[in-house]
Protein backbone atom coordinates (compact mmCIF):
# COMPACT_ATOMS: atom_id res chain seq x y z
CA UNK A 1 0.00 0.00 0.00
CA UNK A 2 3.05 2.32 0.85
CA UNK A 3 4.36 1.61 -2.61
CA UNK A 4 1.78 2.58 -4.31
CA UNK A 5 1.14 6.01 -2.99
CA UNK A 6 3.83 7.40 -4.90
CA UNK A 7 3.12 6.07 -8.35
CA UNK A 8 -0.59 7.48 -7.98
CA UNK A 9 0.67 10.81 -7.45
CA UNK A 10 3.02 11.13 -9.77
CA UNK A 11 0.70 9.14 -12.53
CA UNK A 12 -1.58 12.50 -10.90
CA UNK A 13 0.91 14.98 -11.84
CA UNK A 14 2.06 13.29 -15.06
CA UNK A 15 -1.85 13.41 -16.36
CA UNK A 16 -2.38 17.14 -14.93
CA UNK A 17 0.48 18.36 -16.71
CA UNK A 18 -0.40 16.59 -20.31
CA UNK A 19 -3.83 17.53 -20.09
CA UNK A 20 -2.39 21.54 -19.91
CA UNK A 21 0.14 20.62 -22.40
CA UNK A 22 -2.80 19.55 -24.88
CA UNK A 23 -5.26 22.25 -23.06
CA UNK A 24 -3.17 24.87 -24.60
CA UNK A 25 -2.39 23.83 -27.89
CA UNK A 26 -5.96 23.57 -28.96
CA UNK A 27 -6.96 27.21 -29.34
CA UNK A 28 -11.27 26.66 -28.49
CA UNK A 29 -9.14 25.16 -24.53
CA UNK A 30 -6.76 28.02 -24.68
CA UNK A 31 -9.11 30.52 -24.64
CA UNK A 32 -11.60 29.19 -22.45
CA UNK A 33 -8.55 29.07 -20.13
CA UNK A 34 -7.37 32.70 -20.57
CA UNK A 35 -10.74 33.71 -19.92
CA UNK A 36 -12.22 31.93 -17.46
CA UNK A 37 -9.05 31.10 -15.21
CA UNK A 38 -8.38 35.09 -15.29
CA UNK A 39 -12.33 34.78 -13.90
CA UNK A 40 -11.66 32.34 -11.17
CA UNK A 41 -8.05 33.42 -9.87
CA UNK A 42 -9.95 37.14 -9.43
CA UNK A 43 -13.02 35.35 -7.70
CA UNK A 44 -10.63 33.46 -5.16
CA UNK A 45 -8.79 36.15 -4.60
CA UNK A 46 -11.57 38.14 -3.19
CA UNK A 47 -12.36 41.79 -3.80
CA UNK A 48 -9.23 44.86 -3.29
CA UNK A 49 -9.73 48.34 -2.09
CA UNK A 50 -9.96 50.81 -3.96
CA UNK A 51 -6.78 53.03 -4.32
CA UNK A 52 -7.41 56.23 -4.22
CA UNK A 53 -3.87 57.26 -5.46
CA UNK A 54 -5.20 55.33 -9.03
CA UNK A 55 -7.25 56.97 -11.63
CA UNK A 56 -8.31 55.02 -15.09
CA UNK A 57 -9.15 56.97 -18.11
CA UNK A 58 -12.05 54.53 -19.58
CA UNK A 59 -11.91 54.96 -23.56
CA UNK A 60 -15.28 53.62 -24.41
CA UNK A 61 -17.84 52.96 -27.54
CA UNK A 62 -20.16 55.65 -26.11
CA UNK A 63 -17.37 57.57 -26.19
CA UNK A 64 -16.35 57.16 -30.05
CA UNK A 65 -19.56 57.70 -31.36
CA UNK A 66 -19.91 60.88 -29.01
CA UNK A 67 -16.93 62.39 -30.51
CA UNK A 68 -17.55 60.62 -34.27
CA UNK A 69 -14.77 58.28 -33.76
CA UNK A 70 -13.89 54.62 -34.92
CA UNK A 71 -14.65 51.98 -32.59
CA UNK A 72 -10.92 50.91 -32.16
CA UNK A 73 -9.26 53.47 -30.15
CA UNK A 74 -6.03 52.63 -31.80
CA UNK A 75 -7.24 54.20 -34.98
CA UNK A 76 -7.89 57.29 -33.44
CA UNK A 77 -6.06 60.21 -34.75
CA UNK A 78 -2.72 60.09 -32.40
CA UNK A 79 -3.18 63.82 -31.86
CA UNK A 80 -5.79 63.03 -29.89
CA UNK A 81 -3.91 60.66 -27.67
CA UNK A 82 -1.43 62.95 -27.70
CA UNK A 83 -3.84 65.92 -25.91
CA UNK A 84 -4.93 63.13 -23.40
CA UNK A 85 -1.23 62.45 -22.35
CA UNK A 86 -0.30 66.40 -21.96
CA UNK A 87 -3.73 67.11 -20.12
CA UNK A 88 -2.95 64.01 -17.73
CA UNK A 89 0.55 64.83 -17.36
CA UNK A 90 -0.44 68.66 -15.96
CA UNK A 91 -1.61 66.26 -12.92
CA UNK A 92 1.64 65.35 -12.52
CA UNK A 93 1.32 61.36 -12.77
CA UNK A 94 3.66 58.89 -11.33
CA UNK A 95 2.98 56.85 -14.60
CA UNK A 96 0.55 57.35 -17.72
CA UNK A 97 -0.38 53.55 -19.23
CA UNK A 98 -1.63 53.08 -22.77
CA UNK A 99 -3.53 49.44 -22.66
CA UNK A 100 -4.04 49.98 -26.48
CA UNK A 101 -1.65 48.56 -29.23
CA UNK A 102 -0.85 51.22 -31.83
CA UNK A 103 -0.96 48.46 -34.55
CA UNK A 104 0.41 51.27 -37.90
CA UNK A 105 1.44 54.55 -38.42
CA UNK A 106 -0.75 57.24 -39.35
CA UNK A 107 0.43 60.53 -40.79
CA UNK A 108 3.30 62.10 -39.73
CA UNK A 109 1.65 64.89 -38.36
CA UNK A 110 -0.09 62.03 -35.80
CA UNK A 111 2.48 60.15 -35.30
CA UNK A 112 5.21 62.55 -34.77
CA UNK A 113 2.62 64.86 -32.19
CA UNK A 114 2.58 61.66 -30.28
CA UNK A 115 5.91 60.45 -29.76
CA UNK A 116 6.24 64.39 -28.83
CA UNK A 117 3.52 64.12 -26.52
CA UNK A 118 5.78 60.75 -25.18
CA UNK A 119 9.13 62.48 -24.82
CA UNK A 120 7.97 65.50 -22.98
CA UNK A 121 5.98 63.70 -20.69
CA UNK A 122 9.10 61.56 -19.88
CA UNK A 123 6.23 58.45 -17.58
CA UNK A 124 4.14 57.02 -20.78
CA UNK A 125 4.69 53.30 -21.15
CA UNK A 126 3.52 51.71 -24.10
CA UNK A 127 2.12 48.04 -24.19
CA UNK A 128 3.11 45.27 -26.85
CA UNK A 129 1.08 42.87 -28.32
CA UNK A 130 2.07 39.01 -28.94
CA UNK A 131 1.86 37.69 -32.45
CA UNK A 132 -0.03 33.92 -32.52
CA UNK A 133 -0.16 31.87 -35.51
CA UNK A 134 -1.46 28.60 -35.57
CA UNK A 135 0.41 25.88 -37.93
CA UNK A 136 -1.10 22.79 -39.35
CA UNK A 137 1.41 20.09 -39.11
CA UNK A 138 1.19 17.01 -40.95
CA UNK A 139 2.79 13.84 -39.76
CA UNK A 140 4.32 11.20 -42.26
CA UNK A 141 1.25 9.10 -42.43
CA UNK A 142 -1.35 11.98 -43.80
CA UNK A 143 -4.11 11.00 -41.37
CA UNK A 144 -2.12 12.60 -38.25
CA UNK A 145 -2.70 16.14 -38.23
CA UNK A 146 -1.65 18.42 -35.76
CA UNK A 147 -1.67 22.48 -34.53
CA UNK A 148 1.36 24.17 -33.90
CA UNK A 149 0.71 27.23 -31.69
CA UNK A 150 3.43 30.15 -32.51
CA UNK A 151 3.75 33.10 -29.49
CA UNK A 152 5.75 35.70 -30.78
CA UNK A 153 6.93 39.13 -29.09
CA UNK A 154 6.22 42.22 -31.44
CA UNK A 155 8.93 44.28 -31.86
CA UNK A 156 8.69 47.73 -29.98
CA UNK A 157 8.39 50.79 -32.47
CA UNK A 158 10.63 53.82 -31.33
CA UNK A 159 8.22 56.65 -30.51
Amino acid sequence: MYHRQPMTWCFTCISIGLIGIVGGMVPLLSNAEENLGLQLLYLLRGPEETREDVVIVAIDDRFARAMNLPPAPHKWPRQLHSQLIKKLSERQPSVIVFDLIFFDPQDDFNDQAFATAIRDAGNVVLTQSIDRQTMPVVGRSSDITLQLNIERLMQKRKP
